[in-house]
């Protein structure tokens, strides 16, 4: 069952996005929810996200999915953060901020201004593994684009701030 934390990002997961270290080795799955024109669910994987500020959390999304153009159409998202021990739900009202990033082209940057966030949390259930996927890149390839896909965002929301 969810637990409601907030309007805003508990300081926990603060940290944990500060310089988006969930996606590091070891880290979380990262999926961003929408809706789609007829009202259905929509979901997609998100390569990275990053968090300055409680209020808001930088999200990386395909720039030419179907997902950005849900936002762009009626400016809502839930970013779903699942791995290990965690389970979080941030909702909240989203908008396009850069439709190319510079490190990587097909990718978007979205600013989600947190409105609601839930957690998972049950005393007899124990979330064991998240959402994960990897490009067919080398994996020093991959570590090195996403970080500096990271870094962006990072400068993108600490330029907002």
């Amino acid at each position: 069952m969810s637990k409601h934390m907030g309007d805003h990002l508990p300081q926990e997961l603060l940290q944990k996005l500060h310089h988006g270290n969930l996606y590091r080795p070891g880290g979380l799955g990262l999926a961003v929810l929408t809706l789609d024109p007829a009202g259905w669910p929509h979901l997609a994987m998100a390569p990275g996200c990053v968090a300055v500020a409680p209020h808001q959390v930088w999200v990386a999304l395909g720039g030419s999915s179907q997902s950005l153009a849900n936002v762009q159409r009626n400016g809502i998202a839930t970013l779903q953060i699942a791995g290990p021990g965690t389970l979080y739900y941030v909702k909240g009202r989203a908008a396009v901020v850069r439709p190319e990033m510079q490190v990587m082209q097909q990718e978007a940057a979205l600013r989600l201004d947190v409105n609601e966030v839930l957690a998972d949390t049950e005393s007899f259930v124990e979330i064991t593994s998240g959402i994960g996927y990897r490009y067919r890149l080398m994996h020093e390839d991959f570590v090195q684009i996403i970080g500096a896909l990271l870094d962006e965002l990072h400068t993108l929301a600490t330029e907002a701030r």
